[in-house]
């Protein structure tokens, strides 16, 4: 009876998974990269940013593949590109 407990207690623990942001910066202070993973594997939204802080690259990730729709801009912040990937495929590329 106490094992089957003891399991009972511990069972919803197994599968949750540890989410961390990991962030790095320019020598400047300004944010370069913030990524969100799960067990160390990438997942969720991934941001890339310029030197002058504006957003380069936001991208979709999903159990460490490309997944989701990636839109790539300049350092004036204009949209240049969409790509959409599925599983880590590159499905659509598109350069405006």
């Amino acid at each position: 009876m106490k094992k089957l407990l003891l399991i009972l207690i511990c069972l919803p623990m197994i599968g949750f998974r540890q989410n961390d942001i990991e962030k790095t910066y320019y020598e400047n202070g300004n944010l370069k990269s913030e990524i969100t993973t799960n067990n160390g594997i990438e997942h969720s939204i991934w941001s890339i940013y310029y030197e002058n802080g504006k957003l380069k690259i936001e991208a979709e990730w999903k159990d460490g593949k490309p997944n989701g729709i990636w839109k790539y801009y300049d350092e004036k912040s204009l949209l240049i590109k969409i790509s959409k990937y599925l599983n880590g495929e590159l499905i659509v590329e598109n350069w405006l």
